[in-house]
């Protein structure tokens, strides 16, 4: 993994693709930035438990809500066929890092400094206040939030009740409980889906990764 310099933003980057810069703070090193890309490539491998979708396919004419976007990898893999991006991302270090990546491609992405959660203050967003003004159709939903997955829901009930072809995907293993609380809530809006094949070993303990699936309105 080769890593460069961008001299005029003074931050290091990764070829993506072979063609589009992914860039990542200015503080990281060279070793820690190879060990990032490597272990973003192998979790997003369609063989790995914790792969978001089986295909860029999956995301073509959709908004794609990208909860938990830290460095954007999933966005910029599918910038090309999305139809507009929120990068939902607070840390600091990050926010720089995705206003360079995102730069040739700004007219169709937002970058949200804000966690999403179940209320709204100055550092959270309840995501249907967030959405209120703007379209359900055609979502896809990832929600990677190192544990505050269950609270964000609470927060975004009516886009699973009203959204117009709603598709998703949600890590499970960041808390014990989550594997059972997740997919009780995808059940109460009748959502058809599963999990990924496959388990994590966290905190001592084999966890199912990520529940991945789709809802439609009834109305």
């Amino acid at each position: 993994i080769a890593v460069l310099w961008d001299k005029e933003k003074e931050l290091p980057y990764v070829m993506h693709r072979g063609s589009k810069r992914l860039y990542f703070p200015r503080e990281y090193s060279t070793s820690k930035i190879e060990k990032c890309y490597r272990a973003l490539l192998i979790e997003q491998d369609v063989r790995h438990p914790h792969h978001y979708a089986d295909s860029v396919e999956e995301f073509r004419g959709k908004t794609l809500l990208d909860i938990g976007s830290a460095e954007g990898f999933t966005a910029l893999d599918t910038i090309e066929v999305t139809r507009f991006v929120y990068l939902f991302e607070y840390e600091d270090k990050w926010i720089e890092a995705l206003q360079a990546t995102f730069e040739p491609w700004k007219e169709k992405t937002m970058i949200v400094k804000k966690y999403i959660s179940d209320h709204d203050d100055d550092v959270n967003a309840a995501l249907d206040n967030f959405l209120k003004d703007k379209s359900r159709k055609d979502i896809f939903l990832k929600m990677d939030i190192e544990g505050a997955e269950c609270m964000a829901l609470q927060g975004c009930m009516e886009l699973f009740a009203k959204a117009d072809h709603l598709d998703f995907a949600i890590c499970t293993y960041h808390k014990e409980t989550d594997v059972v609380q997740i997919p009780a809530f995808l059940d109460r809006f009748n959502c058809s889906s599963s999990f990924t094949d496959g388990y994590m070993f966290v905190k001592h303990s084999l966890r199912k990764c990520l529940v991945r699936g789709s809802c439609q309105a009834s109305s």
